[in-house]
C-alpha cells in the first residue's frame, strides 16, 4: 500500500514528479500523551510502484489524533500523507 503523488515538495525543498511513497519496512510508534495519542514513523520515497532501487529519502511524520480504536495506525498516518501532497492517488 502507498500513494502515487503527480508533484511532491518535499520537506527539504526537492521537488519531484510521480513519485510513489510508502511506509514500507518502516515502525510506526504509537504513545499515549495526555488523553491523546501520538504516532510517528518515517515515510519512503520511490521512484515508483516497483520500490527499487531501494532509496535514501525517509522522511519523519506524526500526528497526534484522539483516539486509536476504530483505526489503524498505518491507516491514521497515511491520511496524514494523503494531507501534506493533496494531489495523491492511493495505491493497493
Amino acid at each position: 500500500m502507498g500513494i502515487l503523488v503527480p508533484e511532491a515538495n518535499l520537506p527539504m525543498g526537492i521537488t519531484l514528479s510521480n513519485v510513489y511513497m510508502s511506509f514500507t519496512g518502516e515502525t510506526i510508534y504509537t504513545a499515549p500523551v495526555v488523553g491523546q495519542y501520538a504516532i510517528k514513523s518515517f515515510y519512503n520515497v520511490y521512484k515508483d510502484q516497483s520500490k527499487y532501487p531501494d532509496t535514501n529519502i525517509r522522511i519523519p511524520i506524526s500526528c497526534i489524533v484522539d483516539s486509536i480504536k476504530d483505526r489503524d495506525s498505518y491507516s491514521i498516518l497515511y491520511d496524514q500523507l494523503k494531507t501534506m501532497y493533496p494531489g495523491s492517488i492511493d495505491i493497493l
